[in-house]
């Protein structure tokens, strides 16, 4: 699990940004931490993006990240929260990050990441 820094908990506590850490979403579960994290982007504003770690990934079954940590999300699960955001016209944007090929078997991280990207394209 990532551990914040002093320097970056202080500045994402003055710019009231809402985290939401592995902790968390194992104790509430992914879809209640989704939906909540829906809420905050929706209030006020034009339209969101959405960050995808794949470090959040669990490495047994998705190996080719940069900072592989056990117990991570499953890509199926990650998938099914990405998909509610299909036709939302306010969802603009999404990146996908810490993608590592030197650490990959297979095309198992890559298909992860079109996974990702299939939940979210209009069917």
């Amino acid at each position: 699990m990532y551990a914040w820094s002093a320097c970056e908990a202080a500045l994402l506590h003055s710019l009231g940004v809402r985290v939401f850490n592995m902790e968390e979403v194992r104790r509430r579960g992914l879809a209640e931490g989704f939906d909540e994290a829906l809420a905050i982007v929706r209030r006020g504003t034009a339209g969101f993006g959405v960050s995808v770690d794949l470090d959040a990934l669990d490495p047994e079954e998705e190996p080719g990240v940069t900072t592989p940590v056990p117990g991570g999300l499953r890509r199926a699960k990650l998938a099914a929260a990405l998909s509610r955001l299909r036709g939302d016209s306010a969802f603009v944007a999404m990146e996908i990050v810490e993608y590592n090929p030197r650490r990959e078997r297979g095309h198992t991280t890559a298909d992860a990441a079109g996974a990702i990207i299939g939940a979210i394209t209009p069917l």
